[in-house]
């Protein structure tokens, strides 16, 4: 009988402690992007933070779920805009809200030329190409 009433004990005692250590440490960030010049929202931006990414909507918000709690990088970027950088802390539970202004950039793209069989930038092909 006394080893029946320990083996209920020690199985109590690790049901109780199971659902601590399954649980992660994880948060949430969410913000809004704007362009720095005009304040007006801008949309397809990158956000990452680690392997958690998403992206910004057309009234430039985001939410970024399951952010590992601590200190990291947000990353924003978009073609047409300077990649933007912005330390964030998150802690588990926690929601923290991180805005990013994104700077306009000149975008120079190098000349590609479509061809029947796949792409070629025009430096590389050789024969006459119309």
């Amino acid at each position: 009988m006394r080893g029946i009433r320990y083996c209920i004990a020690v199985g109590l005692a690790f049901l109780s402690t199971a659902p601590l250590g399954a649980q992660t440490s994880t948060g949430t960030v969410r913000g809004r992007v704007t362009d720095a010049a005009t304040q007006q929202p801008v949309s397809g931006v990158t956000l990452s933070i680690g392997v958690r990414a998403a992206l910004s909507q057309a009234d430039g918000r985001y939410v970024i779920t399951n952010v590992p709690a601590g200190s990291d990088s947000l990353r924003a970027r978009v073609i047409g805009y300077a990649p933007a950088a912005q330390a964030v802390t998150v802690a588990g539970g926690d929601t923290v809200t991180a805005d990013v202004a994104m700077t306009a950039q000149a975008v120079g793209l190098a000349a590609v030329v479509v061809v029947g069989y796949g792409e070629q930038t025009a430096g590389n092909i050789t024969g006459a190409v119309k």
